[in-house]
């Protein structure tokens, strides 16, 4: 699976769960910062781990998805995984 396919993935799901502000999710880019720009809640950034999991059909481990913090450093664990 290609970066920019992944991205488009990632940025569906994050329309999904994460709609609750005004955010132009086409203009997010990997530099797009996860907490400071997008603002995601605790919640917000469990509700999509478990959506991405589910869509790429991996676990995140030991790892929380807090340790994200761009959107790059998501799509490359995706990509390592899927």
């Amino acid at each position: 699976m290609e970066i920019e396919e992944i991205l488009e993935k990632l940025k569906e799901l994050m329309k999904k769960f994460c709609n609750s502000r005004e955010v132009d999710y086409d203009s997010i880019t990997l530099e797009t910062k996860v907490f400071e720009e997008l603002g995601f809640t605790s919640l917000e950034t469990l509700m999509m781990a478990l959506a991405i999991e589910k869509e790429f059909d991996f676990e995140f481990g030991e790892i929380g998805p807090s340790v994200f913090k761009d959107v790059k450093s998501i799509v490359y664990y995706i990509k390592e995984r899927v």
